[in-house]
């Protein structure tokens, strides 16, 4: 078998939910263009939240599709998240977007994971990465030792 599943998407179904989370399994499942084309069929209907965003971001990420990722991370914050979803957004945007070498964006995404949760190390440390890829050696010290 190529690695495809044998019930793709449904797209009878006129609930974002569903489509995101028929969406998910198929990502689990590694089949790209079926996962993908489900998230975008739950998020092109009325109703598609933050959530439905979320996990076509978190699709799309998985799939290399980093720059669509980063659009629908964006979008997911836009349409509002839970705080452990937006956190996990915010995180996952900042590491796209320094990848692709927009560090006042990166800096921006973690620090808003801190807003929501100041004790995680992990965003402290990317922080104090992406100061110094700024130039700003002294403002990344302080991030690291927080």
């Amino acid at each position: 078998r190529d690695g495809r599943i044998d019930m793709p998407c449904d797209r009878r179904s006129s609930v974002p939910g569903d489509l995101s989370r028929r969406g998910w399994e198929l990502t689990e499942a590694g089949d790209a263009d079926a996962a993908l084309a489900c998230h975008r069929e739950a998020t092109g209907l009325p109703g598609a939240g933050g959530r439905t965003w979320f996990h076509r971001a978190r699709s799309e990420q998985r799939f290399g599709h980093d720059a669509a990722a980063r659009s629908s991370f964006g979008r997911s914050l836009a349409a509002s998240l839970p705080p452990a979803e937006a956190k996990e957004a915010h995180f996952q945007l900042g590491k796209l977007q320094r990848d692709a070498g927009l560090l006042a964006e990166a800096e921006a995404s973690y620090r808003a994971v801190l807003a929501i949760d100041p004790l995680l190390a992990g965003a402290h440390i990317l922080l104090g990465v992406v100061l110094r890829e700024l130039g700003r050696l002294e403002e990344s010290v302080e991030a690291y030792g927080e």
